[in-house]
């Protein structure tokens, strides 16, 4: 079992735990689109953004792929999550505007419209459904080619 400090509460959780799943065990909701917990965790929307703390370092990262180590501490809210969330999620509905589960999670953290040019697609490459088609399908039928504006 390791210790860590999820928002100032001690735990303790069973190694490999991932901060998500953690936080989670607790009850602390994070946002998250592309968590699944059948699949290896991604971090491809950016949603689950939290602050750790290791030592003298002080880091956001995605608290899906983020794993556990004794001492570790956590805040899943302040003004830099915060932002980091809006932005992210700015620019997911930015892609996807017409999509309801992006324009509600988008209100919840703040953001009434896309600040960025609009776009007309309905998926925010993620990368979920790849991960299910190979990891539970066994399949490679489908995949994402590119990076970033040109990721597809």
């Amino acid at each position: 079992m390791v210790k860590i400090t999820i928002n100032d509460k001690l735990l303790e959780v069973p190694e490999g735990t991932t901060v998500l799943e953690a936080a989670r065990k607790v009850g602390i909701a994070i946002p998250t689109l592309c968590y699944y917990e059948a699949v290896k965790p991604y971090g491809g929307c950016r949603l689950c953004l939290v602050e750790v703390t290791e030592g003298q370092r002080t880091q956001l990262t995605t608290s899906c792929t983020y794993p556990v180590s004794e001492g570790l501490a956590v805040i899943t809210e302040s003004p830099d999550i915060t932002e980091a969330r809006r932005l992210m999620i700015d620019l997911l509905l930015s892609r996807c505007p017409g999509v309801p589960e992006l324009q509600e999670m988008a209100r919840q953290l703040g953001v009434e419209k896309p600040s960025f040019p609009e776009g007309k697609e309905d998926c925010i490459l993620c990368g979920k459904c790849v991960s299910v088609c190979h990891e539970l399908q066994g399949a490679a039928a489908i995949g994402m080619v590119g990076r970033e504006r040109k990721r597809k």
